[in-house]
């Protein structure tokens, strides 16, 4: 497959630890302390806890997982979704439109994270896709 080597595939050949962040947590909200959430992929899980602590508040939520593969793709992918999205509103299609848009794009990242990222077969849903509503 193609898709069998990435950064973080090759980060532990240099033994430099890799981890992934991605959700609804648009700057300028995590500053005002507004609600905001992300998702940290981190395979070690002593990584993960630190992360953790440095970042879960009242108001930050965050979720760790050991998929960082997964978690980078959604994050990339839902760009991807995003721009189409924008598409549809720049083209006045409306509102059921771009929630079609969201919702196929949404199911083609899930298949696609599934396809290469091994880690996420068989899992539940994680909250990956707060960003892509934004």
């Amino acid at each position: 497959s193609p898709y069998t080597l990435s950064l973080h595939d090759a980060l532990p050949i240099f033994s430099i630890p890799c981890s992934a962040l991605s959700g609804a947590n648009i700057a300028d909200e995590v500053a005002r302390e507004a609600f905001s959430e992300t998702t940290i992929g981190c395979r070690d899980a002593a990584d993960g806890q630190r992360w953790w602590e440095l970042f879960h508040t009242s108001h930050f939520r965050v979720q760790i997982t050991d998929d960082v593969r997964g978690v980078s793709l959604c994050g990339a992918l839902k760009n991807v979704v995003a721009v189409a999205a924008g598409f549809v509103d720049g083209l006045g299609w409306g509102s059921n439109a771009k929630a079609a848009v969201m919702r196929i794009g949404m199911l083609e990242m899930k298949k696609f994270s599934m396809e290469v990222s091994p880690v996420r077969k068989g899992r539940k849903e994680e909250p990956l896709m707060s960003s892509l509503v934004l």
